[in-house]
């Protein structure tokens, strides 16, 4: 979210017009509309009084970026998990396949490398469900 976007929903959230905020601020009506659509930001005393007024820090108010960067990071993190999965459950199936071509028996059984593999399997099916509800929530 950048500084325009938090502006306007910070203003909104407390039931504000943009006549209000400029009271409130000391600028015009015209200058929160630049701030609220990117085409000028607020000067560091503006920032601090905005960040004042709602009780946020300045941080909060500007650091739009770590958001974005927490995202990508949990987006790795996730890819990195599901590929281990997906691995996983290949090489154990293809372990599983290996072991198990018996041209006498007819019976399937299951040994270690079978009940690693469906493990896995099931790994992979519930980190994509999380991902799922993760990513509704958003």
């Amino acid at each position: 979210m950048t500084i325009a976007e938090k502006i306007k929903q910070l203003r909104k959230d407390n039931s504000m017009t943009q006549e209000d905020l400029a009271e409130k601020l000391n600028v015009s009506r015209q200058t929160i509309s630049k701030w609220e659509t990117s085409v000028t930001i607020p000067d560091a005393d503006n920032i601090v009084a905005i960040s004042k007024l709602f009780n946020i820090t300045t941080d909060e108010l500007l650091d739009y970026r770590v958001e974005t960067v927490q995202k990508k990071k949990q987006f790795i993190m996730d890819m990195a998990v599901l590929l281990f999965g997906i691995i996983g459950f290949i090489v154990f199936a293809i372990l599983l396949m290996t072991n198990q071509i018996d041209e006498t028996s007819s019976v399937i059984t299951i040994n270690g490398y079978g009940i690693a593999a469906i493990l896995f399997l099931i790994l992979i099916i519930a980190f994509i469900i999380v991902m799922i509800k993760r990513n509704a929530k958003k």
